[in-house]
């Protein structure tokens, strides 16, 4: 096998097990993250999943990752032809999450959840505040247009 077929193997493995990860994390939150139970999960061995991340938190952490930039990938401004447009797409969006984007959205809740209570998420939170606060103004927007029934 080339190197770059075993390149494209491992990070095919770390990316499974990073999936699985927010997977968990999206149904019983960053304590329910087990090494037995993300071995269950995503059918690879422990040394396998500590050949590719060297703790827990490092799975976590990259986890969290993953989740911020798929969350932002899917809220791109770029995509709309003015306010009205995007916030009425921010909206409608609410209702019709696809189960990724959703497992997604609940692992994010579980991160910040923990990130209340535990200083280390809450310094990981502080170093990527640039992508919470649009995250939490997007969120703050819905809210307030959906409660008022605009949309």
């Amino acid at each position: 096998m080339s190197n770059d077929k075993r390149m494209q193997k491992g990070e095919r493995t770390s990316n499974h097990i990073l999936h699985t990860t927010i997977e968990i994390v999206a149904k019983h939150g960053l304590n329910g993250v087990t090494t037995a139970k993300l071995v269950e999960a995503s059918g690879v061995s422990k040394s396998t999943i500590f050949h590719h991340f060297k703790t827990r938190d490092e799975v976590l952490k990259k986890a969290l990752d993953l989740v911020f930039n798929e969350l932002l990938n899917t809220m791109k401004i770029d995509d709309y032809h003015g306010v009205e447009e995007f916030l009425k797409a921010i909206g409608h969006s609410m209702f019709q999450l696809d189960e990724t984007t959703r497992t997604y959205v609940e692992a994010f809740l579980s991160y910040f959840h923990e990130g209340i209570f535990n200083p280390e998420y809450r310094m990981i939170f502080i170093s990527v505040i640039g992508s919470i606060v649009t995250l939490a103004i997007l969120l703050v927007l819905y809210l307030m247009i959906f409660k008022r029934g605009l949309f």
